[in-house]
């Protein structure tokens, strides 16, 4: 039983990286993401948050 345990667990060492390759080619598409909120983000705080907060106090 010891040495089957052994084996599956070889079988699915080589089958993780091969996920973490996808995962690598899924990463870049989120800073492609995280771009699109940079550009948003500067948008709203700067032009509502900072004039209304200020206005107020």
């Amino acid at each position: 039983v010891q040495p089957a345990a052994e084996a599956p667990a070889e079988e699915a060492s080589p089958e993780a990286p091969a996920e973490e390759a996808s995962v690598e080619e899924a990463t870049p598409e989120a800073p492609a993401e995280e771009a699109s909120v940079e550009e948003a983000t500067p948008e709203a705080p700067a032009e509502e948050a900072t004039p209304e907060a200020p206005a107020e106090e």
